[in-house]
């Protein structure tokens, strides 16, 4: 007996295609919404170290420092920064005497999985 040959059909292609391009672009924005809630938890916690409000040293004397901290965040990471020179001498000390507070180190140590929750829950 001669088997007939089998032929498997697929169709709808284009329609998944499609579909999985759309939720890229959800996932990428949900992923760049995660990040910002995110980077915004932690720049509230480093300016609280900044402020005297957790158990660092308070870095407060003009608050140049306190209102440098910046959160920006785009759909592949997030990053909190200071553009004032001092910010690395409070981070990691000086030779001249400053002892580092490790505002930034600390912070993200108490923050991690906060931070993690803050992506999770805006990826549906």
């Amino acid at each position: 007996m001669a088997k007939k040959p089998f032929n498997v059909t697929i169709t709808g292609i284009n329609t998944t295609k499609i579909f999985l391009v759309s939720k890229k672009k959800n996932i990428d924005s949900e992923i760049g919404k995660g990040l910002k809630a995110a980077g915004d938890l932690l720049k509230k916690e480093i300016e609280g170290s900044i402020d005297g409000r957790k158990s660092e040293t308070r870095s407060v004397d003009t608050g140049e420092f306190l209102g440098s901290i910046k959160s920006v965040a785009d759909n592949k990471k997030a990053v909190v920064s200071s553009s004032v020179k001092q910010s690395a001498f409070m981070e990691y000390g000086s030779s001249r005497g400053i002892k580092e507070r490790r505002h930034f180190r600390n912070s993200l140590a108490r923050k991690k999985s906060d931070i993690i929750k803050a992506i999770k829950k805006e990826i549906k």
